[in-house]
This record gives C-alpha cells, sequence and structure tokens, in this order.
C-alpha cells in the first residue's frame, strides 16, 4: 500500500530563506516538455546526487533481481553494515529503503550486483558524469558521480516514459515503490538527498520525481544549499519547501 503523506500548507515557502541559497528549482511540463518554472543559478551545476541516487539503484535491482517487489527482500540489519541513524538498525524492504533513505541497504544492493553490472547500469543510464571511479558503496556521497538538476529532469523522464534500457516491469515496480506525497490536489513521487557540499559543514539538499493531477504531469528537481551551518537536513528541506510551492507553482 503507498504511503501517502498530506501537509498543510501556511506559506509559499516552510523555511527561512536565510537558509539556503537560490539553488534550483526545474518543473517541466511531462507532456509537451516545456520548461513550466526554472528558477536559481544552479540548474546546469553538477552536484552529487547523495540519496536520490537510490532511485536508479532500485531500477539496477528490480532489473537484476534481487529486488522482487515493495516488501521483500526483507533484509535484517546486520552490526558490520553500520548505520548514520540508530533507527536504521531495523528489518528493511525496498519500500522502506527508499521512504527512510536506508545508506546499508544501498551498499548490499551494489555489492550483489558488482562493480562491472554497477558501472554499465550507470553508463547505460546516460546518469549525470557516469563516473563511478569513487567506488562501488560510495561514488554518489559526495564523491566522483555528479549531476546536475537538469540531468535530475532528464533521468526521471527516462524512468516515467518506460525509455531506460531495462525491463518494462523494473521500470513499473521502481515508480511503484517511491514515496508519495499530497500537494495542492496533486499527487507527487519523489526522491529526496542530503550531503555536504565539498568537505562541509554546509549542506546541499535535493528532492527530485514527477506529480500528476488528472491527465497533467509534471517531472521536476529541487535543489537548495545552507549559506549558513545548521543542524536541520537540507534534503527534508527541499521536499517541504517543494510541496509548499506546488498549490501556488502549479495550480489547482
Amino acid at each position: 500500500m503507498k504511503r501517502l503523506i498530506s501537509f498543510v500548507f501556511l506559506g509559499l515557502v516552510l523555511t527561512s530563506p536565510a537558509l539556503a541559497e537560490p539553488g534550483c528549482l526545474l518543473v517541466v511540463d511531462a507532456h509537451s516538455k516545456a520548461v513550466i518554472h526554472e528558477t536559481g543559478e544552479d540548474c546546469d551545476e553538477p552536484n552529487t546526487p547523495a540519496s536520490t541516487f537510490k532511485v536508479p539503484l532500485a531500477v539496477m535491482g528490480f532489473e537484476t533481481g534481487y529486488l522482487k517487489d515493495g516488501d521483500n527482500p526483507a533484509l535484517p540489519w546486520k552490526p558490520e553494515y553500520g548505520v548514520n541513524k540508530p533507527e536504521d538498525k531495523a528489518t528493511t524492504t525496498p519500500r522502506i529503503w527508499l521512504r527512510d533513505s536506508i545508506l546499508w541497504y544501498s551498499r548490499v544492493l551494489t555489492r550483489e550486483m558488482g562493480m562491472k553490472t554497477f558501472a554499465k547500469f550507470v553508463a547505460d543510464f546516460d546518469y549525470g558524469n557516469a563516473d563511478v571511479s569513487g567506488g562501488l558503496t560510495k561514488a554518489w556521497l559526495n564523491s566522483s558521480l555528479r549531476i546536475t538538476p537538469r540531468q535530475q529532469v532528464a533521468f526521471i523522464e527516462r524512468l516515467i516514459e518506460d525509455r531506460l534500457p531495462v525491463s518494462l516491469p523494473a521500470l513499473a515496480m521502481t515508480r511503484e515503490v517511491i514515496a508519495q506525497y499530497q500537494a495542492g490536489g496533486w499527487t507527487v513521487h519523489g526522491k529526496t538527498g542530503t550531503s555536504y557540499i565539498a568537505k562541509g559543514p554546509l549542506r546541499l539538499g535535493w528532492f527530485v520525481g514527477w506529480a500528476d493531477k488528472g491527465d497533467r504531469r509534471v517531472i521536476f528537481a529541487k535543489l537548495v544549499k545552507d549559506t549558513k551551518k545548521t543542524s536541520a537536513m537540507a534534503g527534508p528541506r527541499a521536499l517541504k519547501e517543494f510541496l509548499a510551492e506546488a498549490e501556488a507553482m502549479l495550480g489547482r
């Protein structure tokens, strides 16, 4: 059952503008390919994909057969996996992995594939700069792999139009397990990502995906960047800002 999360909109932006640079907000009509909205100076700047890379990883996992569906495999946490958050010490399914951004599950998946298969998928997907020299378990984590907001939109477009070089079931299953949110009558499908800018302490945050309302569909990439140190995670902030902006930007 898909998880739907409703947000109450108190304004166009839920966080203080002082917390983030313009970054980029790019929204494209999925049917006409027209740019509906583009703001910020960073829409063509390559950045680490961080946890947004779990979307192509899910495609790889379903294509190889390691991932079966939204609930399988359900993998128990092991001490050797390590954790970023205590709550990650739990049995994890593909749906939970994407929803809660659990790093150790990504690493189990890439190790299962091996470097040759992993690198071929990234190249075949034409994903960002396709540079996985940073390693099998961390190339996407502030390392060699880089992608621009415009390239994020292009990748999501290929995902929802069945134009990635994998089987149709792998694409359908990936779309099915991505988290959903509600915003101004729109159903928003997307993935967040948070990383440090260079070596820190400032963070960048992503929210990328697509949104549907009736016969309307848009594809988007939202990138925010800290301008001062804060304890808030930048990815969830990008998500909240996009959902708050969606109603006014896209219309009812």
